[in-house]
């Protein structure tokens, strides 16, 4: 039986499988560990271009690679997605462009200016809520339309390209 929770892009596969967080939320998470390389174990990781499967107990994803992340098990309770959701008024409507390989586009709310904002510390990874994906292989399957049904993803700031920002 296959444990999903957590749910990563990069530019050549969709990973699934579980993060030992330590009880953290995995936004909270990523924004806060520094290691190079992210431990997926029990992941899946399915080829963007050819549809390929490999399975593994273990994978270790580098960050610098993660365009963005979703858990899975209680998004709900995501300290990030909780604060936007109290703070509508903050929020805006945003474009980012994600360049590379595989340009895709994450159309959704974040915090105003989240992508430039020195209050928010070194946050590298930013909640998106209601996000609309395009760009992403249409002949994947159910995996990568899963991705599309998603309530929020954390953008990996540094991967963002271009951003067209809807706020007055």
């Amino acid at each position: 039986m296959e444990y999903v929770k957590d749910l990563f892009l990069t530019e050549s596969f969709l990973v699934k499988g579980h993060v030992k967080t330590g009880g953290k939320r995995l936004t909270n998470f990523l924004n806060s560990v520094s290691t190079p390389f992210i431990e997926v174990n029990d992941a899946t990781l399915i080829g963007l271009a050819h549809g390929d499967r490999i399975v593994t107990a273990r994978a270790m994803v580098a960050r610098n690679e993660i365009l963005f992340a979703h858990e899975l098990l209680e998004s709900a309770g995501d300290d990030s997605q909780r604060q936007l959701a109290d703070k509508d008024s903050d929020r805006a409507v945003v474009n980012v462009y994600i360049g590379g390989r595989m340009p895709i586009e994450v159309s959704g709310k974040m915090l105003r200016k989240a992508y430039q904002r020195k209050d928010l510390g070194t946050l590298e990874f930013l909640v998106m809520t209601e996000p609309v994906i395009e760009g992403l292989p249409a002949k994947r399957g159910r995996e990568i339309a899963l991705l599309k049904r998603l309530p929020y993803v954390a953008v990996n700031r540094s991967r963002i390209a271009y951003v067209f920002d809807y706020a007055p």
